[in-house]
Parts: C-alpha cells; sequence; structure tokens
C-alpha cells in the first residue's frame, strides 16, 4: 500500500466543547517515521485500529466505524474519542488527498500510549 496522506491528531476529551479541531491536526510526511521510541501500538499492539474503505472519494460507513472506534476504546479503557475531531479527521485524510475513481482505505489508529498523539491515513 502506498500512503498519500498521514496526519497526527492531538486527542480531544469527548467532553470537549470545541466544534473546530484543525489546530488539533497536523500533517506529517506519510513516508517518514512518526511514531516514539516506546509506541506501545508497534511493541505490543496495544491500541485500536480502523480500517474506513473510500470508493471515489467517499468514505464507506463513517458513523459505524466511529462508534466501533469509540466501543473499542471503551472496552480497551482507553479515552472515549471526540467522533466530531475523528469525524473532521477522515473528511481532512480523504479530500483531496484520495485520488477520485480509486478505491483506497483510511486508517484510524488511536494507542494506550497516553502519551501519543492518535494518527489516521489515507492511501492506496
Amino acid at each position: 500500500m502506498t500512503w498519500r496522506f498521514a496526519l497526527i491528531i492531538e486527542p480531544v476529551a469527548s467532553d470537549d466543547p470545541r466544534t473546530d479541531f484543525d489546530t488539533t491536526f497536523a500533517p506529517v510526511d506519510a513516508s517518514a517515521p512518526a511514531l516514539s521510541i516506546g509506541e506501545l501500538s508497534t511493541q505490543r499492539g496495544d491500541g485500536i485500529f480502523e480500517s474506513i474503505g473510500v470508493v471515489d472519494r467517499h468514505p464507506q460507513e463513517v458513523e459505524a466505524h466511529l462508534a466501533r472506534l469509540a466501543h473499542s476504546a471503551e472496552i480497551c479503557d482507553l479515552p472515549v474519542p471526540k467522533l466530531a475531531q475523528w469525524r473532521a479527521a477522515v473528511a481532512r485524510a480523504v479530500e483531496p488527498h484520495v485520488r477520485a475513481m480509486v478505491e483506497q482505505v483510511c486508517r484510524a489508529v488511536s494507542t494506550s500510549c497516553r502519551s501519543s498523539p492518535a494518527c489516521l491515513s489515507s492511501g492506496v
């Protein structure tokens, strides 16, 4: 898979009242390393992961994926994600970074390492 775009998300609390999350997103070079040495997702597989199919620039079943992400966070005793923030992140990762007329994936990752941000990436 060739990653076209990666976005680091500084998660906000699920009860955070803001509606604009632009300052919590940081695009990063999708081909460069972005994890800290202490990242538990790579060491132990700790964290939650969702892969959202994207067809012709339209993410598929976003609400179902985000609901599953929140449920997984609860089960794994991770902070419950602010779904509006993740919805905005999916939109930012998909448009305009995903090519039209191609099936791609948007992958959401949130880990148990409390000091690590979450990430979202899209690619072929």
